[in-house]
């Protein structure tokens, strides 16, 4: 019996080890330092497996058991690892390929220099020595050069419907200080509309200013390639006139080619301020009923009536106004550091604050109002005949406004981009307008301190969930955080994103979240982390679940 036992276990271990093609040695970290200590080679490493798996397809060898395996062998990462001591792990347990390099440090930029081994053919198939500013996008940029002749894998999910999306954006020299933002934030747009580009996105630029007509056709850019070289190509001249935004308005609602069963939505972009008001509004209800969402982002240039007016263009379309909102470091005499702040014409200060103002510096209500400024906020209030105050004019006007002398200024920062991949999020949650994408169940999920309801994208998940919810026992799920100002804690996840069957040992410390540290810094979240839209994880247990009726009832 305990030979038939030992033949079992065997098999089961065979089996198991047969799957795991590739391992993930932790990183050597040369020149170490307080916080940035040995362990941080350990956790790059289980970065990369995470990158690898959720990039690439492939799922990493245990970094449990891996530990334990570099024992047998003799293999410590911290000493010389030998081709000999790597094709002995390999062929002992059926690994194909062993990743492993070293990681430094110097001046804030982390350093890689990775080398793949591969055990089948016994010598080095790939070097690569990346740099990035944090240990996220290293491991991206890692896996993206080491793995380069390895498709990416299409991540499973439910089925995403197929999008179309114009993006009306002012293209005149009043843009100009903002632009390379606004190439960013289309570019996030599209990824998140389209779910990193997996499913069938068409987008439609539409630039305006008095030196560019309304284009007469209409040319739908489907790959990232193609959206790069498009926005590489236009530059901002000119100034716009009056009726530039209606023209361009008229034409992304006539001329584009929207498909039928498509997911429908039409950005503007403006830091011009727009005078045909009623034009525009008009456009804005023939959107409507064409079933095209209007979404408004109004820049600094833009007046509180002008704003005003975009964001009634925005509700008219069903959509949201999102405005722009501005940060500006001074330094007093004292050397001491302030944050300029400035959003629909209302001017801030801070001490020094990194936090939550990309996110928008008002708290909203319904429809995007903006109700109240954040807490950690500070109102500076002026004489608007005194003081003409602008965004790109606040680092100088704030030493007289403020009554303090100014030594030195940083450079500008806006957050249009992270708005316009805001906007991307908000759209496809959204879709349920449209039948796709519409959450069939939910689960309550909680950690230690906290409890909260997640959405069920289908039958699989629906499935999984119940099963865990009568183990009882915790789970690690990767989740996409979005941030919604009318849940309970400001915020959700993104259903078809949920990412399941990723046991605790596979997650580094640094990707990993609790419910209470996102519900506090809900914009940290979605603006930091592994991918765009980054990935975090979170060990919860499911506590209940519960199926949606179908319909949707008018009184809800």
């Amino acid at each position: 019996m305990r030979w038939i036992a030992a033949v079992l276990a065997f098999l089961f271990l065979a089996v198991s080890l047969e799957a795991a093609e590739i391992a993930v040695i932790p990183y050597r970290v040369e020149n170490s330092s307080d916080g940035f200590g040995e362990q941080t080679g350990d956790e790059y490493a289980k970065l990369l497996g995470l990158t690898l798996f959720l990039k690439k397809g492939m799922r990493p060898y245990s970094p449990r058991e891996l530990e334990i395996d570099m024992r047998s062998f003799s293999i410590d990462p911290r000493r010389t690892l030998s081709a000999e001591s790597l094709d002995a792990l390999g062929r002992g347990r059926y690994i194909d390929l062993i990743l492993t390099g070293t990681l430094s440090r110097a001046g804030g930029i982390y350093i890689s220099e990775s080398v793949l081994y591969s055990t089948a053919q016994g010598r080095v198939v790939a070097r690569e020595r990346v740099r990035a500013e944090t240990l996220f996008s290293l491991a991206e940029r890692d896996v993206r050069g080491v793995f380069v002749t390895y498709p990416d894998r299409t991540v499973p999910g439910a089925a995403a419907p197929a999008v179309d999306a114009a993006v009306v954006v002012d293209a005149s020299y009043a843009i100009s200080g903002e632009w390379e933002s606004v190439k960013r934030g289309i570019e996030a747009l599209a990824s998140a509309l389209s779910g990193d580009w997996d499913s069938s996105l068409r987008i439609y630029l539409t630039p305006f200013s008095d030196r560019r007509d309304a284009p007469k056709g209409a040319r739908a850019l489907t790959s990232p390639l193609s959206l790069r070289q498009e926005l590489a190509a236009m530059k901002p001249a000119c100034a716009s006139g009056p009726a530039a935004l209606g023209k361009a308005l008229a034409h992304a609602v006539d001329a584009v080619p929207w498909r039928d069963g498509a997911a429908r939505a039409l950005i503007v972009v403006s830091n011009s301020p727009a005078r045909d008001v009623a034009a525009a509004e008009r456009m804005a209800l023939k959107a409507r009923k064409k079933g095209i969402a209007i979404y408004t982002i109004p820049l600094g240039r833009i007046g509180r009536d002008e704003a005003e007016a975009m964001r009634q263009m925005a509700i008219s379309g069903r959509g949201r106004s999102l405005p722009a909102a501005y940060r500006q470091r001074v330094y007093d005499a004292e050397g001491k550091a302030v944050d300029v702040f400035m959003q629909s014409g209302r001017l801030f200060h801070a001490r020094a604050f990194d936090g939550q103002w990309k996110s928008g510096l008002f708290v909203e209500g319904a429809g995007g109002r903006l109700l109240r400024p954040k807490s950690f906020l500070s109102e500076l209030f002026y004489d608007e005949k005194r003081h003409d105050v602008t965004p790109y004019t606040m680092g100088e006007r704030y030493a007289d406004i403020a009554g303090v002398r100014i030594i030195n200024r940083e450079r500008l920062e806006s957050n249009v981009d992270d708005l316009l991949g805001q906007i991307g999020e908000i759209h496809a949650a959204s879709l349920a307008r449209t039948g796709a994408g519409r959450a069939v169940a939910k689960a309550l999920v909680a950690d230690e301190r906290l409890s909260i309801w997640m959405r069920l994208a289908d039958a699989a998940q629906v499935g999984y969930f119940e099963k865990q919810s009568a183990a009882g026992r915790y789970i690690t799920l990767g989740v996409i955080v979005r941030i919604k100002p009318d849940e309970p804690y400001g915020f959700d996840f993104s259903p078809r994103s949920i990412i399941t069957g990723i046991e605790p040992e596979q997650v580094p410390a640094l990707a990993t979240a609790a419910l209470r540290e996102i519900m506090e810094k809900p914009s940290h979240y979605t603006s930091n982390g592994l991918l765009s839209p980054p990935v975090w994880f979170i060990r919860v247990r499911v506590e209940r679940v519960e199926r949606l009726r179908d319909g949707v009832d008018v009184r809800d």
